[in-house]
């Protein structure tokens, strides 16, 4: 991820990110987190009522939840692959907007059980993949205290998404029906995607601690 910045600058980040640098690339992390977290207690919940609110069967409801899941546990591995070959930022990215995509998508595939299956696997592998590269980024990120803090800020981001997705989306149901289920998911990977274009990435934040050092030596040499 590092590779494209000069020689000079491809000193290992984690040992030079102060804390500043955790405050200002923390919501970057925390949103995969919270999006995952709203996403995931949710659909153990009430995708299956929403797909017998559509005409699918108990069963077949209930076999979404599996689906997702299944998808979620399968690609972690092969999107790690790829996110160590192509960028972990940009795979991160592109996986918010299949997540965002697939959403959309999903009242659509309803008439057939095989398109239905494959874009709630494809849903379930995207969506996971915001949390595990949100985690393996803060490990690329920091280290030592400042991660063991993000790490401890994950966990209270997992909880308020968790506590959040049910009762927002339940809220939503109770207004508009079970289409308020995808009205409730679609946001969370939208601002998940906004955040990561609107707040600095690594990069950024690796060139803007290496202008605070010049600054400082700077200073100290005077």
């Amino acid at each position: 991820m590092l590779r494209h910045l000069p020689t000079g600058t491809r000193e290992s980040l984690g040992e030079r990110a102060s804390w500043r640098s955790l405050g200002a690339f923390l919501p970057v992390l925390a949103s995969g987190v919270f999006c995952f977290a709203f996403f995931d207690a949710s659909i153990l919940a009430l995708l299956p009522l929403y797909g017998m609110d559509k005409g699918l069967n108990e069963g077949l409801a209930v076999l979404l939840v599996t689906v997702v899941l299944t998808g979620d546990a399968m690609f972690q591995t092969p999107l790690g692959w790829l996110a160590d070959r192509v960028g972990i930022r940009r795979v991160h990215l592109s996986c918010a907007v299949v997540f965002s995509l697939s959403l959309l998508a999903l009242p659509l595939m309803l008439g057939s059980r095989i398109q239905l299956m494959a874009i709630c696997l494809l849903l379930g592998a995207a969506a996971g993949a915001l949390y595990t590269l949100s985690l393996v980024r803060a490990g690329k990120t920091f280290n030592g205290q400042k991660l063991i803090m993000i790490n401890a800020l994950f966990g209270f981001f997992w909880s308020a998404g968790s506590v959040a997705g049910p009762v927002v989306s339940g809220m939503l149901i109770g207004i508009t029906g079970y289409d308020g289920l995808i009205v409730t998911w679609w946001p969370a990977g939208v601002l998940f995607l906004l955040i990561q274009c609107l707040c600095k990435n690594e990069k950024t934040l690796l060139a803007s601690e290496q202008e605070d050092d010049m600054d400082e030596a700077t200073e100290s040499a005077r």
